[in-house]
């Protein structure tokens, strides 16, 4: 790296993922492991990606699936137009139920909250499972 351009660059760019697991204890992964087993949904953004292959296309659809198994939902949102249109013509969405594919993550928030039962109101945060 001879460029001083390049190393100053190299000097502020550190991946957000590694901010984001720098505290991340087992403790946190307990919490995040039992979650998993009372999430009713999952909505997943997918405006990150330029394109999808079909790899990703498969996956999702075992994702999908398991869910389904599991009693549980995807809510898909954010697909750029060009993997809307992939998705789409593969006969993707047919899979999903009316009205879980959607087209940003606060449309996905208000599905989830449309599809999932009204839980509980807490009234003490002691009474939040550990």
């Amino acid at each position: 790296m001879n460029n001083p351009l390049q190393r100053k660059i190299s000097l502020y760019f550190h991946p957000r993922l590694v901010e984001v697991f720098q505290d991340y204890d087992r403790e946190r992964f307990n919490a995040d492991l039992k979650a998993g087993f009372t999430v009713g949904a999952i909505a997943l953004t997918l405006a990150i990606a330029f394109a999808i292959s079909s790899g990703a296309m498969f996956t999702l659809d075992r994702l999908h699936s398991k869910l389904i198994k599991l009693g549980k939902q995807l809510i898909l949102c954010g697909a750029r137009t060009q993997s809307h249109l992939l998705m789409e013509q593969a006969g993707f969405f047919e899979k999903f139920e009316i009205g879980n594919i959607v087209g940003n993550l606060d449309q996905a928030l208000e599905r989830a909250r449309e599809i999932l039962p009204p839980s509980k109101p807490v009234q003490n945060i002691a009474e939040l499972p550990q």
